[in-house]
């Protein structure tokens, strides 16, 4: 009789977990996309999320970019970085050479990596990098 008990209370405990399991996804405000697909959209939330409060309209008006929603991806595709001017913000087929993945990753960089707060969650980063990859597409 233990024995049936102990297996019953496991499976509760299994099926409990398996229904409160909260997906890094929830670092997107509670997105449910799992796994992230590899879209501009999402692309796009992370900046919405994480970086507009810094890159803005407002701060694009002061020369610094500016990563709304309205504006965001005519900024950063083949436009050269104010800090390195050798290097587009964004390189399609080409994260390596894209100053705002260079950015967040910390490497080779002016001034401090970004987000300046916290880093981005290595999820996140992958996201950008594979889309910057993949060609950058809206």
């Amino acid at each position: 009789m233990l024995k049936y008990v102990s297996f019953f209370l496991i499976l509760v405990f299994v099926i409990a977990c398996d229904n409160n399991i909260e997906y890094e996804s929830d670092e997107l405000k509670g997105s449910q996309i799992e796994p992230l697909e590899i879209t501009y959209e999402n692309v796009q939330k992370i900046f919405t999320i994480k970086c507009i409060a810094c890159h803005n309209n407002t701060a694009y008006s002061l020369n610094y970019l500016s990563l709304e929603a309205d504006v965001a991806f005519d900024n950063l595709i083949n436009i050269k970085s104010q800090q390195r001017n050798n290097i587009d913000l964004i390189k399609p087929f080409e994260p390596e050479n894209s100053y705002l993945y260079m950015k967040l990753i910390g490497n080779d960089i002016e001034g401090t990596k970004m987000p300046q707060n916290s880093a981005l969650p290595t999820r996140e980063i992958e996201l950008i990098q594979k889309w910057i990859q993949e060609g950058a597409k809206l």
